[in-house]
């Protein structure tokens, strides 16, 4: 029988302890290597506190499927780290006329 004072605690397998001395320098390490892994599909990535944005200027058909890819990119980055992403916080922002559609831009099959 344990006593009330005692706090029984779960095997971390995967992400950051919230918390932790070391919690904010892991974080550091997941993120950077999720900006190197975005930026070789050609987009900018902001990073603040522990949101991303991500953008890229569409002019045409093939800018989209760059981007795309880039979503498809972070899908992978969430696997290899066992981190999760809340899809239902993502969205695309269009700024300016909209030459073409992005209603198909989705992070697996989840569309935004």
């Amino acid at each position: 029988m344990c006593p009330s004072s005692l706090i029984l605690t779960d095997d971390k397998l995967h992400g950051v302890i919230q918390g932790s001395g070391i919690g904010p320098i892991m974080f550091v390490m997941f993120i950077n290597d999720l900006v190197d892994a975005l930026k070789q599909f050609g987009v900018c990535v902001k990073l603040f506190a522990d949101d991303v944005k991500i953008f890229i200027r569409v002019l045409n058909n093939c800018d989209v499927q760059q981007l795309q890819r880039a979503l498809d990119a972070l899908a992978n980055w969430e696997d290899v780290w066992q981190l999760s992403i809340s899809v239902s916080k993502c969205s695309v922002v269009n700024i300016g006329k909209s030459i073409v559609p992005l209603s198909s831009l989705h992070i697996r099959k989840k569309m935004f």
